[in-house]
């Protein structure tokens, strides 16, 4: 009993606790939404509101520029000292901003020659709004520090709110913009609100124009790490609208949401996880390293049970959740679901060992031959195999990173055992 109860206490467990209410929410909400989204707006419209949920994950990636990942390291370490926090926030706020107004003027010639961005500029506007909100989330602050049970139950209350709004507000394909919008409101606040519990707590330190460019800089290999991931995990949906309309992301749109909504299971694990190995890394690297291993042996395991299930029930689940109409989607859930231990087991590899040993630029090289393999696929076969190309893309894709990361975690092992 006492060790059970040292447990219930541990950081460690009350954040993993924490982010699998918000992952609740991230799964069963969708679930609730989604159906009747997918309904109400019909294929088409439910295509183009997936469109911009894509665009907008895809853009916020320029100006988050990995500080998520870099900030969350930083911040484990430097926790208890406010004034080396203070300077951390402050200087990942103000290259956020110069890196926003920096993406802001790349967008503008796309906006002007894209059609689907004229034509629909209400959904733009309410994507950039979401993209903004993803960017600047200061989750990374109260992740390091391994206390995050404030701003998950925000994140929770919006999220609730947020699916409310939706059956109130969006009632007919017209409306599909409002979902956005409604989703964009609430990522907002979970944004504001918690970057002023921060600077409450750690005071406020005048932002430094050297200091945010020296952590441009010093987040590059960062960056690369995630807008390569982004390309080949949001940016699908995005690049199949532009080549194959609509219909083909409403078909492929639906599969894809119940795909992540089942990835997201371990989320929570991993991301309570990384903070406390990117310490244990500095302090007890031979307890950081049996975490870990126990820590892949239970996801590979989940992940290959988690794919299993969704193949064989993928008809009910999207005969449930999407309706009549999207039966196309069936056989994408059902490649995608091959893909699920090729992506958790790859995700736990660099967010358990790779990124807490500093070792992102060769994951970012891995990533780089992925991403650059997810682009040429996507754009040769979307044109004339749509939906159904794109979802064996992403197989083959998230295969070749986890052939990948295990190739270079081996060269690192082998490394290490030769330097004393």
């Amino acid at each position: 009993m006492t060790r059970l109860r040292r447990l219930l206490k541990d950081p460690v467990s009350v954040n993993v606790a924490g982010l699998y209410a918000l992952q609740f929410t991230g799964f069963i909400l969708p679930l609730v939404t989604l159906p009747y989204l997918a309904r109400v707006l019909g294929p088409h419209v439910f295509g183009l509101l997936a469109f911009y949920q894509a665009f907008a994950l895809w853009f916020s990636v320029v100006f988050e520029y990995g500080f998520n990942l870099l900030g969350t390291r930083e911040a484990s370490r430097f926790r208890g000292d406010k004034e080396r926090l203070g300077r951390l926030a402050s200087s990942i706020l103000g290259a956020k901003v110069l890196l926003l107004l920096f993406s802001l003027v790349l967008l503008a010639p796309f906006v002007a020659l894209v059609p689907t961005f004229r034509e629909h500029l209400i959904y733009l506007l309410w994507a950039l709004v979401q993209a903004i909100a993803f960017g600047f989330s200061p989750l990374w602050y109260f992740q390091g520090i391994e206390r995050l049970v404030k701003p998950v139950s925000l994140e929770f209350t919006l999220r609730v709110l947020t699916t409310i709004g939706i059956f109130v507000l969006v009632s007919e394909p017209e409306d599909g913009w409002k979902a956005l919008a409604l989703q964009a409101t609430a990522g907002l606040f979970t944004t504001i609100l918690p970057l002023f519990w921060i600077y409450r707590e750690v005071g406020w330190v005048k932002l430094s124009y050297n200091s945010s460019l020296e952590l441009i800089h010093q987040g590059w290999n960062l960056f690369l790490l995630k807008s390569l991931q982004s390309l080949y995990g949001s940016a699908n949906a995005f690049i199949l609208g532009l080549l194959a309309g609509p219909l083909a992301v409403g078909y492929y749109g639906g599969a894809e949401k119940l795909y992540k909504a089942v990835l997201s299971l371990m989320s929570p694990i991993l991301q309570a996880l990384y903070p406390r190995l990117s310490l244990l890394g500095d302090l007890d690297p031979q307890k950081g390293r049996k975490v870990y291993k126990l820590a892949i042996w239970g996801v590979t395991l989940t992940a290959f049970v988690l794919a299993g299930a969704i193949f064989i029930i993928a008809p009910t689940i999207v005969n449930l959740v999407l309706g009549p109409g999207y039966e196309p989607a069936v056989a994408i859930l059902q490649t995608l679901t091959i893909a699920i231990p090729f992506n958790l087991v790859s995700t736990a590899i660099l967010m358990l060992r790779l990124l807490p040993a500093k070792l992102e630029v060769g994951a970012g090289r891995v990533m780089l031959i992925g991403g650059t393999v997810n682009f040429v696929g996507a754009i040769s076969l979307a044109p004339t195999y749509k939906h159904v190309g794109m979802s064996w893309v992403v197989v083959i894709t998230e295969l070749l990173i986890l052939v990948g990361l295990v190739s270079y975690l081996r060269l690192v092992r082998a490394y290490e055992r030769r330097v004393p």
